[in-house]
């Protein structure tokens, strides 16, 4: 009995030192194995979005430039991101809370990074019907504006975000620019 005991720990042991990689056929392109619940008996993995990441708030400085009018700055602009599996794995969602009670961005755009390999996202063309500050006439109106971009976020243990977009709405071209501070 006490050499069965000895035998099965044995084999349990060597079970346990040859857990490695058990995502079975591997995962998706834009997903990687990690490690998920583990006891003494057995360590589950799962494929999990490498977006993920960088889900969470980015506080920075931005800039509103309206051709030809103004320019508005901000120090206190958040941007949340957040995972967006229904578009695609390389999607998220950006919302954009800019501080300033004039300027009204629309707040739920769609990112998609280029490459898994890459920190890199585009804004591909977006038309929303929303609240816009019209610099012409000094007031906000509701009208189609069409979003489009890029930026990048560097892959460090701050994330470092950098947005660039345009939104065109009547004869009205704005350049949106944020940072991470």
């Amino acid at each position: 009995m006490n050499k069965m005991i000895k035998t099965l720990l044995v084999i349990l042991f060597m079970n346990c030192i040859s857990c490695k990689n058990k995502c079975g056929d591997g995962c998706p392109e834009w997903e990687k194995c990690e490690k998920g619940y583990q006891d003494m008996f057995s360590t589950t993995y799962n494929c999990k979005s490498i977006l993920n990441k960088f889900n969470g708030d980015y506080y920075g400085n931005s800039s509103i430039i309206f051709e030809n009018i103004s320019t508005v700055n901000s120090n206190a602009t958040l941007i949340q991101l957040s995972r967006n599996d229904d578009l695609g794995s390389n999607t998220m969602t950006m919302q954009i809370n800019f501080n300033d009670s004039i300027v009204l961005l629309n707040p739920n755009l769609t990112i998609v990074f280029t490459s898994p390999s890459n920190d890199s996202f585009t804004i591909p063309s977006q038309t929303y019907y929303v609240e816009v500050y019209n610099p012409t006439i000094g007031n906000r109106v509701f009208t189609n504006v069409i979003y489009e971009g890029s930026g990048s976020i560097s892959n460090s243990e701050n994330n470092y975000l950098n947005i660039n977009f345009t939104y065109t709405f009547f004869d009205q071209t704005a350049n949106f620019q944020f940072t991470t501070s």
